[in-house]
């Protein structure tokens, strides 16, 4: 009897200490968010990512008769946004040199985000996806 009372109060001990894990994890997430979105940095992401998003709506930036797996390659390849932008236009895409910039600024922004708040390691995937998914409307969706 007393060994399963026991086992019935570490059982609940856990439960207890599970949920409260929870209920803080949520509360820091929400003040997280708070902090990271009113963030300078958030913002230049924010803003990085919409420009892509518009440019490409608009079809000022296009893939069109564009290898992109030459163009995935330039990236991974260039050390900036100017030889990134030079590769686009040798690959012959429409406006590269603004997907560049755009590129490496939200890539910079989000790598800033990243250094300031160590704590968004500590979070789930959801609430991580939560808080630095930029919530952008363009007016149609890309052509790409």
């Amino acid at each position: 009897m007393k060994k399963t009372l026991n086992i019935l109060f570490g059982g609940m001990l856990i439960v207890l200490l599970f949920s409260c894990d929870k209920k803080t994890s949520k509360v820091d997430a929400q003040v997280l968010k708070q902090t990271v979105q009113s963030s300078q940095e958030f913002k230049n992401y924010q803003n990085a990512t919409k420009g892509l998003m518009s440019s490409l709506s608009s079809g000022e930036i296009s893939f069109q008769g564009v290898d992109k797996k030459d163009v995935d390659k330039g990236l991974r390849e260039s050390k900036s946004a100017e030889e990134f932008a030079e590769h686009c236009k040798k690959a012959g895409m429409k406006g590269g040199e603004k997907y560049a910039e755009l590129l490496f600024l939200q890539v910079k922004s989000m790598k800033e985000i990243a250094s300031n708040y160590p704590e968004l390691r500590k979070l789930t995937p959801r609430e991580m996806t939560d808080i630095l998914n930029p919530s952008i409307q363009i007016d149609s969706a890309p052509k790409l």
